[in-house]
């Protein structure tokens, strides 16, 4: 792909990454669901994702300003998220824990209606303004090292995914939240720079989603094992229910770390360093 190819790709994305931005927040704003606040979380983390590659591009000022702005927001949907997941899996239990939905379900109502205040106190035209300058700092990039300048930022997100890897700790649920969130931003710009990179295999997609799921059960059972946690201190009739959740969180860690050590989950994803070919290419 010629520089100015690469240039008007990494602008197409950006666009694209805001009309989704946009989109997804009209939708919360109308309606505060367990998919409306999914989706515009996903819409804020790939849009933020791109944007930190524009900053290791240009080292433009601006990107990084409207990353915090968006990050600032994903912050604010945490809590009636983490409600949400664990509403979803809690309800299907069949043992006693009726006062715990009910409480979270009332924590739920109050959540909700921050969120609301917090969206709607959201200033558009800032981010608007913003977004044009993020425009302008790609415009301002040499046309010549785009394509390789995004080329060289996706090398170090793997190479920081690579480094989560090595510090996975099975005591640690929150390493695992670590490399999550690393390959986030990896896996996202990868899929917004593809016709960048150059012609994927056909089941990469879908194995690096694979990946990030299994992350994400990681992290939902570990949110689910702290609730049951306090919520047994009040009510120890829960305990029996809060390890049988603290089990099945440690199985899916031990699994996983296994087939880490084993190199079975990120085989193929992207080459060891920059001076190797990809591996789709030997």
């Amino acid at each position: 792909m010629t520089a100015p190819k690469a240039e008007r790709r990494l602008q197409h994305a950006l666009r694209n990454r805001w009309r989704n931005y946009t989109e997804e927040l009209d939708r919360c704003r109308a309606n505060l669901s367990e998919k409306t606040v999914h989706d515009f979380r996903v819409a804020i983390r790939r849009f933020a994702s791109l944007l930190r590659l524009v900053e290791d591009i240009t080292g433009a000022r601006e990107p990084e300003r409207l990353r915090k702005k968006l990050k600032a927001q994903l912050d604010d949907l945490d809590e009636l998220r983490d409600i949400h997941v664990m509403l979803a899996e809690l309800t299907k239990v069949d043992s006693n824990i009726d006062t715990v939905i009910e409480s979270l379900e009332a924590d739920s109502r109050r959540a909700a209606t921050r969120l609301k205040r917090k969206l709607a106190g959201i200033d558009t035209q800032k981010l608007v303004d913003l977004a044009a300058k993020v425009h302008k700092a790609v415009d301002a990039h040499p046309a010549g090292n785009v394509q390789t300048s995004i080329l060289e930022s996706i090398d170090r997100a793997w190479r920081t995914v690579s480094k989560r890897i090595a510090r996975v700790d099975k005591a640690k649920p929150v390493s695992f939240h670590r490399l999550r969130v690393a390959f986030k931003r990896f896996r996202y710009s990868v899929e917004d720079m593809r016709q960048i990179v150059g012609r994927l295999p056909d089941d990469l997609p879908a194995r690096m989603d694979a990946f990030q799921t299994r992350l994400g059960e990681i992290q939902d059972a570990d949110v689910i094992v702290k609730l049951l946690t306090s919520a047994t201190r009040r009510n120890p009739q829960l305990a029996s229910t809060r390890d049988a959740y603290r089990t099945r969180r440690d199985e899916k860690i031990a699994q996983f770390t296994t087939e880490l050590a084993e190199g079975q989950t990120v085989s193929g994803f992207w080459r060891p360093d920059p001076q190797s070919t990809f591996p789709w290419e030997t």
